[in-house]
């Protein structure tokens, strides 16, 4: 906690949405709070009408819901092997994962735990991704399997990266990679950013390394109904933003 996390989560999906604004992006945060104050949710400054349309918030059941819809379109696609450009993309952000496992019943979340396997294995070929955020990569906190882990690119942030119990791909120096993030942690200063460690699929090796303190791009729909990134030049039509492909419940 307190790692950056969710901070890096809200620059994700708010670049999503100005570079993809006619895909679909889906928010999963089981903690989400409407009544917030602007700059302290998702999508910085969009009315808590149109903020709702991204986001399943509070209650695991209908982000279980939403999970569920997500593997109907995924089969939907594969049936008639629709890929974008063809169909918009969809981006799915699951914020604190643990929570789910914790609040649904065991046969529900099973269920959940197989859609995560499925995006993982065939959806991203059909323009369907997931990013998830966890507290811990061990399975009795997630119930993710390290199969499905290790099919996945990670950020580990400050502690998870140097921490004794994360374990990493046998093929890494994981010793060596703690050590370094460790060192990395100890000199750097709060306000320039953080220290995460970068798995890749496709890479021979884990990167340690500074995340910055990025800005989130702050949203707001103007009167001549544009949607604009403030202190940059990229805009798009706000009747172009398709977030309804999937129903939110």
């Amino acid at each position: 906690r307190g790692s950056g996390k969710s901070y890096y989560l809200k620059y994700e999906a708010a670049r999503y949405l100005l570079e993809n604004p006619q895909d679909t992006l889906l928010i999963l945060d089981p903690h989400f709070d409407p009544t917030e104050k602007p700059e302290s949710q998702w999508l910085n400054n969009l009315p808590s009408d149109v903020l709702k349309t991204y986001v399943v918030a509070k209650k695991p059941e209908d982000i279980y819901k939403q999970m569920v819809n997500v593997v109907e379109e995924l089969d939907r696609r594969i049936e008639n092997n629709l890929k974008p450009p063809h169909v918009p993309r969809i981006k799915i952000i699951l914020d604190e994962e643990e929570t789910i496992k914790r609040q649904l019943d065991n046969d529900k979340f099973e269920i959940f735990l197989d859609v995560i396997g499925r995006i993982q294995d065939e959806a991203r070929k059909y323009g369907i991704n997931i990013t998830i955020s966890m507290h811990s990569l061990k399975k009795e906190n997630t119930g993710i399997d390290s199969a499905n882990l290790s099919q996945m690119d990670w950020l580990l942030f400050e502690k998870a990266a140097y921490d004794p119990v994360t374990k990493y791909p046998s093929d890494f120096n994981a010793k060596k990679i703690k050590v370094d993030a460790k060192k990395l942690h100890a000199v750097l200063p709060k306000n320039l950013g953080r220290v995460i460690v970068v798995i890749k699929q496709m890479a021979a090796d884990a990167r340690t390394t500074v995340l910055p303190l990025l800005p989130i791009p702050i949203i707001t729909i103007e009167s001549d109904t544009q949607t604009e990134e403030v202190g940059t030049e990229q805009t798009a039509n706000t009747q172009d933003i398709k977030p309804d492909l999937l129903s939110v419940i």
